[in-house]
């Protein structure tokens, strides 16, 4: 699963769905690891056998590192 997020995030943007380790709260935002969509045009790599995935988040223009086990699902937008 973590594989096809990033390979997804890194063509475009998806809308991220999680659940918060803080408030168990079911969130969603939308993201990408896109270099034409990140403030500066910055590009990473991303890697796989981590517990997080660190993604874009295009609306408040951040980095956010999301832990896999929390990712209820995403979507191409």
């Amino acid at each position: 699963m973590a594989k096809d997020l990033i390979e997804d995030l890194k063509n475009g943007i998806c809308l991220v769905t999680y659940r918060s380790l803080n408030s168990n709260k079911e969130k969603e935002f939308e993201a990408t690891l896109m270099p034409e969509h990140i403030h500066n045009n910055t590009s990473l790599n991303q890697r796989e056998d981590t517990d997080k995935i660190l993604m874009y988040n295009c609306t408040f223009e951040k980095w956010e590192d999301i832990d896999k086990e929390t990712i209820l699902g995403w979507i191409k937008i």
